[in-house]
């Protein structure tokens, strides 16, 4: 196993940092400590397959998560310190079409092109834990806070399963209005893309390089 840092140096974790302990766990150093270390550096590359996360006690992993969303977030991937679906779909979907992004504080809508045109951006994880195609919630959807939906279903490395860009005259009549969350709801199944109006962009969005 090899690290390739900024200068083209070699780090080489102790084969002993990665055998496990009395317990069982593998501690948090070698191997593990020098991809934290090094994850805010935009040069370094970790040619080969992670390891088996399994071995690591859950505090570790919980800390070798943040430093990721730091690094992450430091490299404008990231823009809050919540789930990383949502800053994700916003930065991807900028970054293939040049919108311009709005302040996290714009209600209504996260991004506007050269037009003026603007885009709800909205993105969701298909995991172990999570089946459904439904979005989060769209809130003020009847008095048209966006021109465009832009939607994408990462899977569950986050890579783009499919992405699509849907009119408002579209997503009002197929989202459901619920009482509880007192905002519409609306599903990014697949029958979306063959609504007329819908533009598939999934393409454009999967040539993306992070």
């Amino acid at each position: 196993m090899t690290l390739v840092a900024d200068k083209g140096q070699r780090v080489h974790p102790h084969p002993k940092n990665l055998s496990p302990d009395k317990r069982g766990h593998v501690p948090f150093s070698g191997f593990h400590s020098a991809i934290a270390l090094n994850a805010t550096n935009e040069r370094c590359s970790i040619p080969m397959s992670l390891p088996d996360l399994t071995a690591l006690p859950s505090a570790d992993l919980l800390r070798l998560h943040a430093r990721i969303s730091h690094a992450l977030n430091d490299r404008g991937i990231l823009r809050s310190a919540n789930n990383p679906t949502g800053d994700l779909a916003e930065y991807i979907f900028c970054k293939a079409f040049g919108w311009t992004q709005e302040a996290n504080s714009q209600h209504g809508y996260d991004a506007r092109d050269g037009s003026g045109l603007r885009y709800q951006i909205k993105g969701l994880r298909l995991h172990r834990a999570r089946k459904t195609r439904q979005l989060s919630a769209i809130r003020k959807l009847d008095e048209k806070p966006f021109d465009v939906l832009a939607g994408v279903v990462f899977g569950d490395e986050y890579e783009v399963v499919r992405a699509a860009l849907i009119p408002h005259e579209l997503v009002e009549p197929n989202a459901r209005y619920s009482t509880h969350t007192n905002a519409h709801l609306f599903h990014l199944r697949d029958s979306v893309w063959e609504l007329p109006g819908v533009e598939d962009v999934t393409a454009r969005l999967q040539a993306v390089e992070l």
